[in-house]
């Protein structure tokens, strides 16, 4: 499963670097854990994986990368 977030602070932010570092994070979120694993930075230009009004959003910000993980089993 594909799990990526846009870097809107970009790739030399500190949460990333340290979930590139460790290799694994644990997301909360609507009080649901997710274990992902198997961090990797991505460039998509196309935003490709996002609903419409976020590609746009993202593409006026003119974010690109996204880091990519894998949901833990």
């Amino acid at each position: 499963m594909w799990a990526g977030v846009p870097l809107t602070h970009g790739r030399d932010a500190d949460w990333v670097q340290n979930a590139l570092n460790h290799g694994a994070v644990r997301l909360t979120t609507r009080r649901r854990i997710y274990e992902l694993t198997d961090p990797m930075i991505v460039r998509d230009t196309e935003r490709k994986y996002l609903p419409w009004p976020w590609r746009a959003f993202l593409r006026f910000f003119g974010v690109s990368y996204f880091i990519d993980f894998r949901t833990a089993t």
